[in-house]
């Protein structure tokens, strides 16, 4: 969330809330999403989201998948102007060689480089 805060005006440039996360009341982990920032206001509101994966294999599709099954289970239908992943082990060569649109992938070295 840190590292979005930072570079939000590389997604957007108008309005816009805290970088936080968002979790079902229930607690369920599958409703989780990491990072979430509501973009504008009123009737122009749209959002960015982000999931991160911190385990010892690159991030494949599934995971944005599953993030957009999150947004629509926790959002409804409110439109997503930029999605981000975070990964410690890279991406698979799907995400790599055909990210999704509007889709920003933040490894290792971009998350702690000092630019």
């Amino acid at each position: 969330r840190y590292w979005t805060t930072l570079h939000i005006d590389e997604f957007w440039t108008g309005e816009h809330e805290e970088v936080g996360q968002i979790v079902q009341g229930s607690g369920d982990p599958d409703a989780e999403i990491d990072v979430a920032c509501r973009l504008g206001r009123g009737q122009q509101v749209s959002w960015l989201l982000g999931e991160c994966k911190w385990k010892n294999r690159p991030v494949d599709q599934s995971t944005f998948r599953q993030l957009q099954v999150n947004a629509r289970r926790l959002l409804g239908t409110a439109p997503v102007k930029q999605w981000l992943l975070f990964s410690r082990k890279g991406f698979a060569g799907e995400l790599v060689n055909h990210p999704p649109e509007h889709t920003r992938l933040v490894d290792l070295e971009e998350l702690y480089s000092r630019s």
